[in-house]
C-alpha cells in the first residue's frame, strides 16, 4: 500500500454496497486508486466496524466509510481522494471543487524560496496534520506555487507568501483580518472560517468592482 499516495479497499463479497462502489471506481477510475480484498490479507492494525467495508488509506492511516455519518459513498469517496496535504496547481483546485471542502492555502514562490514562504508552507501542514482530526472533514490543506493564478481567480492581488481559504464550490474566499505569524494564529483563522466568525467575500463581487473601475 506504500506504493499509493491514496487508495481505496473494498472489503467484503458481493453485497448493494460492492455495486455503489464499482459505479463510483469506474466513474473516478483515472484519479485514484480501487482495490478488493479478502478481510485476511489487510493490515492486522485495520480494524473493520463493519463488514462488508470500504476503506480509504492515506496520510499513514485509514478511514472507514460509514454510511449513517458520510452520507452517500460517492461524495465520501470524493471528499476523501485527496491527500490532507499537498501542492496544489489550478487543475487540482479545480478538481477539489467536488470535495465540498474549504482549501485552506499558502501561497508562496518556490522558485525563489525564501526563509517567510518555507515558514508559511511549514505552517499550514502542521496545522494540517496536527489538528487533522478536527479540521479534515471540513477543509483540504495545501501550498500553491505562486500567487498568478489565485490573482486571476478571486480578481485581487494576494501577496507571497500569505494565506487564503477557498470556497470552490461557490466562488467564495477568506483572508487573515491580520498578518499570520504563528500556527496558534493560522488556527485562530482556520477555527473563525469554520465557525463563521470571518467573513467569506465574494468573487463575483470583484469583479462588479472591476467592470465599474474599468468603464469611462
Amino acid at each position: 500500500m506504500s506504493r499509493y499516495d491514496v487508495l481505496f479497499v473494498y472489503v467484503g463479497g458481493p453485497s448493494d454496497l460492492k455495486e455503489k462502489y464499482i459505479s463510483v471506481a469506474k466513474e473516478l477510475i483515472v484519479h485514484t486508486y480501487f482495490f478488493s480484498a479478502a478481510r485476511n490479507v489487510l493490515p492486522k492494525a485495520v480494524t473493520l466496524q463493519e463488514y462488508p467495508a470500504v476503506a480509504v488509506f492515506k496520510d499513514g492511516t485509514y478511514f472507514l466509510y460509514n454510511e449513517q455519518q458520510d452520507e452517500d459513498l460517492a461524495s465520501w469517496i470524493n471528499r476523501e481522494r485527496f491527500l490532507n496535504y499537498l501542492p496544489i496547481d489550478s487543475y487540482t483546485l479545480y478538481a477539489m471543487g467536488d470535495t465540498g471542502k474549504l482549501v485552506a492555502l499558502a501561497i508562496v514562490d518556490e522558485r525563489n524560496p525564501t526563509e517567510e514562504s518555507i515558514r508559511y508552507k511549514t505552517m499550514v501542514e502542521r496545522v494540517a496534520t496536527e489538528y487533522k482530526d478536527l479540521y479534515s472533514k471540513e477543509f483540504q490543506f495545501g501550498h500553491m506555487d505562486g500567487n498568478e493564478y489565485i490573482n486571476g481567480l478571486i480578481m485581487e492581488e494576494v501577496a507571497m507568501p500569505s494565506i487564503i481559504v477557498l470556497n470552490v464550490s461557490n466562488d467564495g474566499y477568506f483572508l487573515p483580518p491580520n498578518k499570520v505569524e504563528t500556527k496558534e494564529q493560522l488556527v485562530k483563522f482556520i477555527d473563525g472560517v469554520s465557525k463563521g466568525r470571518i467573513k467569506c467575500r465574494c468573487i463575483m463581487d470583484n469583479y462588479f468592482v472591476s467592470q465599474s473601475t474599468a468603464l469611462p
